[in-house]
C-alpha cells in the first residue's frame, strides 16, 4: 500500500543476507538483487504478480475542471479508500464498481452529459454518498481471503452537478486488482 511491510511468501527465496545489491527494473517490472557478504554470487529476481494495483484512465468531465477519482491499492486484509474531488460543489457522489472497464470510454453526450464518458460496466455496486461539499470518500474493506488475489474490479465516481443537461458529470476511471 506504498506505508506498510507485507511479507510475501514465495516458493523459493534467496538465503539471509547483507551487503547485497537491489534495484527495482522499472522496465520489466521487477525487484533485483545480486550477491551479499560471504561471496555470494547470485543473483534474484521477484515479480510481483500478485500485488495490488490501481491505475487510472480516461477522464473526468465537468463545468471547469475534471471530476477526479482515485484510490489507494486495494490489498487482502486492509481497507479500499476511494476519493472523488470536483471543483464544482455537489450535494451528492456516487462510487459505480464493475468488473469491466469501457477504455475507451462510452460518450454520455447522448444522455445530456456532453464531454463526460462512462468507464465501467457498475455491474457490481453503486453506493451513492450524500454530501455536501467538493470532496467525498468511501471506504470498502477487503477481506483477508487468498482467493480475491488478482480479482479485477473498475471504479468510477459521479457527482450532482447543474454543469450538464443530466445533471450529473463523470470521473474518470479506476482499474484495480486486488492484491497484497
Amino acid at each position: 500500500d506504498g506505508v506498510n511491510w507485507t511479507q510475501v511468501t514465495t516458493a523459493s527465496s534467496p538465503s539471509a543476507r547483507l551487503q547485497h545489491a537491489m534495484a527495482y527494473d522499472s522496465a520489466r517490472g521487477k525487484v533485483v538483487m545480486f550477491g551479499g557478504h560471504y561471496n555470494l554470487n547470485d543473483t534474484w529476481e521477484y515479480d510481483c504478480t500478485a500485488c495490488a494495483t490501481s491505475t487510472a484512465y480516461g477522464t473526468g468531465c465537468g463545468a471547469f475542471y475534471p471530476l477526479t477519482l482515485s484510490s489507494t491499492a486495494p490489498s487482502i486484509g486492509s481497507t479500499w479508500q476511494l476519493t472523488v474531488m470536483s471543483v464544482e460543489l455537489s450535494t451528492a457522489y456516487a462510487f459505480l464498481i464493475g468488473d469491466t472497464a469501457f477504455n475507451p470510454g462510452i460518450s454520455l453526450s447522448a444522455q445530456g452529459a456532453s464531454g463526460c464518458f462512462l468507464y465501467t460496466n457498475a455491474n457490481l455496486v453503486t453506493v451513492v454518498v450524500p454530501q455536501l461539499g467538493w470532496t467525498a470518500s468511501m471506504s470498502l474493506s477487503i477481506p483477508n481471503w487468498l482467493p480475491l488475489i488478482g480479482y479485477n474490479m473498475t471504479v468510477q465516481a459521479s457527482a450532482a452537478s447543474t454543469s450538464t443537461v443530466a445533471g450529473f458529470v463523470s470521473s474518470n476511471g479506476l482499474d484495480a486488482v486486488i492484491g497484497y
